[in-house]
């Protein structure tokens, strides 16, 4: 798997040959189709693979000691160490949002990578409204998760023009 996620997130999906994942890999190039049936199927496999281990992350994030500010933060923070220690994701997810999310629509797991993030902003923004913290009190959890995301984008696109964009 790590051999196509560099040939995938390197070259995108129409480049990518299964010869050189093959040989990248070490492994017999007829073992691929054996195992995954296409290539498709195979950079469906990695892309499952990169989804699979940021929901871990997610799962895993204890923020409910945090204040609120700070539990965002936290968030955002893991969001942004996750993309820049696994810089395939974001190649991965570009690819996807060319493709309109057409082979991760395919995915049987598709369910599981539905982001508890979105359930942990909730409860921060609940107990920032109880004790006051939160300045606005309608902020809906998806809205949030989507701030969440933008942000550590912008990290992201400032590592990459090796600017600051954000205070980080």
């Amino acid at each position: 798997m790590p051999a196509a996620l560099i040939e995938f997130s390197e070259h995108g999906l129409p480049a990518t040959s299964t010869d050189d994942i093959a040989k990248r890999g070490g492994v017999n190039k007829r073992m691929i189709y054996y195992y995954f049936g296409s290539k498709e199927g195979l950079y469906l496999a990695a892309l499952e693979s990169v989804f699979e281990n940021l929901v871990a992350l997610e799962k895993k994030i204890e923020v409910g000691h945090l204040e609120p500010a700070a539990a965002i933060e936290a968030l955002i923070n893991l969001k942004i160490d996750y993309y820049l220690a696994n810089p395939h994701f974001v190649s991965f997810l570009s690819t996807e949002n060319f493709y309109k999310a057409r082979h991760l629509r395919n995915s049987k797991k598709l369910d599981m990578f539905k982001t508890p993030l979105t359930e942990v902003i909730a409860r921060i923004l609940k107990r920032g409204q109880r004790s006051g913290s939160t300045g606005r009190t309608s902020i809906p959890s998806t809205s949030m998760f989507l701030s969440v995301h933008y942000a550590s984008c912008i990290s992201r696109i400032s590592t990459v023009l090796a600017s600051s964009l954000d205070a980080r």
